[in-house]
């Protein structure tokens, strides 16, 4: 596969409405609640033990435990076809149950006797099953609800190429279960950074190089860009979150336990708010204690501000998986004053930290990550402006737009460089006449 940056569709990249700014909401209108999700829909279904038959061998293995989906009559499909999911291995555990690999079950008949019997297929699925008393336990508790959740994944769709969302939500007496396509790869996290410890600021030896950081890159950017067209924040955008398929070099985004749904301005109801599909001005959201893996959340989430933009802290964690990406390692512990990596970053001094690691990373790459890691989001570059950049694009000409901040080493270099050509100017002078001939 060409690894180049043109190797992914322009036409997914650009963000619904026009890019606004930090300021532009803050005037808009007041901050406000996250809007609610719409109710999952949810179909029932029954845990039982049966026998299975492999769909090779033709011989039907012993009993074993089966998830059965049972239809409603009256929204039943045509092309619907009877299928159940076999457990097969526990690969997770979540904070209400687990996560299986499960084998896709499809009713055949046998040939002896002419009845319906389950059989096993290639396919494989995950099920995310939580348990609904634990569920119950923790309402109004936890930020994470796995009901909210299957809500977020089906308004979202299962249609992106990088998002895995889910095939369907089943429910049984006592489990909620959300049925989501497989990814056989891992995630980035143990792609990257699985030598060394969680959250580390120790470099790594896995580093992709730029061309590879680019393409996952430019797919995590089209998964941001279809959040903000859907008017969603994913809160929890991380290493962990991504999955890898090595052998497409395909990025997956997964985990919407604590997705939020952006406010909009309504225009026609003064204090409202409306949906992103009004394309009004989005709406700063009330902090109501905002969770996510410390390493990778804002600095106004760190600070416990009041209300914050939910799409800049989305990108911000997009910046710093791309520092690891890039460096090998994160850009520091936590974004506080408190941390003196982030104060030289804050300081424009981004490129010096990249120079004293000995590393090699182009000027492009350096300026984008510098323009993604300011502290105040009105600093920060937005989604198309991220788009936009050259090191993004794979150009060398400067981006076209007028928020674009010059970092120190670049401006060093322009000193030195326009040293340089005074330099060589006064020689020409000095050495040679006006007839052109040497003095």
């Amino acid at each position: 596969m060409t690894l180049c940056a043109s190797s992914l569709p322009p036409t997914r990249y650009w963000a619904h409405g026009p890019p606004f700014r930090f300021n532009e909401m803050e005037r808009a209108s007041s901050a406000a609640d996250p809007l609610d999700f719409p109710l999952p829909l949810i179909e029932k279904a029954v845990l039982e033990k049966i026998s299975v038959r492999d769909h090779r061998t033709r011989v039907s293995t012993p009993i074993k435990p089966v998830i059965i989906h049972q239809y409603c009559p009256k929204r039943r499909l045509l092309n619907d076809e009877d299928r159940a999911y076999l457990l097969h291995k526990k690969i997770a555990k979540t904070a209400y149950g687990s996560i299986y690999v499960c084998i896709v079950l499809r009713k055949q008949e046998t040939n002896e006797e002419k009845t319906m019997q389950w059989e096993t297929s290639e396919e494989l699925v995950a099920i995310k099953i939580s348990s609904l008393e634990r569920i119950r336990a923790a309402r109004g508790k936890s930020l994470e609800d796995p009901i909210k959740e299957a809500s977020a994944l089906q308004f979202v769709g299962n249609y992106h190429s990088n998002i895995l969302g889910c095939r369907e939500v089943l429910q049984t007496d006592g489990y909620l279960m959300v049925v989501m396509d497989y990814c056989k790869k891992g995630n980035m996290y143990s792609r990257l950074l699985s030598n060394s410890s969680k959250n580390s600021t120790k470099p790594t030896k896995k580093k992709p190089g730029e061309a590879m950081a680019r393409l996952w890159f430019q797919q995590i950017l089209q998964c941001l860009v279809h959040l903000e067209n859907k008017g969603i924040c994913h809160g929890d955008i991380c290493l962990e979150n991504l999955l890898i398929d090595d052998d497409s070099h395909t990025v997956h985004l997964i985990d919407f336990g604590t997705a939020l749904r952006i406010p909009y301005v309504d225009q026609r109801d003064d204090g409202g708010v409306v949906d992103a599909s009004e394309g009004t001005v989005r709406r700063l959201i009330r902090n109501k204690g905002q969770s996510g893996k410390l390493t990778y959340l804002a600095p106004e989430l760190v600070d416990k501000v009041d209300a914050f933009d939910g799409f800049a802290v989305d990108l911000w964690s997009a910046g710093i998986i791309l520092f690891i990406m890039l460096v090998g390692k994160a850009p520091f512990a936590v974004a506080s004053s408190s941390d003196y990596r982030f104060n030289e970053i804050n300081k424009g001094r981004l490129s010096n930290i990249i120079n004293r690691s000995d590393l090699k990373l182009s000027p492009e790459a350096c300026n984008l990550l510098q323009n993604m890691l300011w502290r105040k989001p009105d600093k920060r570059l937005n989604i198309s402006q991220v788009l936009m950049h050259p090191w993004v694009t794979g150009c060398s000409k400067p981006p076209p737009y007028p928020h674009y901040h010059i970092t120190e080493g670049e401006s060093n270099r322009a000193v030195d460089k326009s040293r340089s050509e005074k330099s060589d100017a006064e020689k020409r002078r000095r050495y040679v006449s006006p007839q052109g001939s040497s003095s």
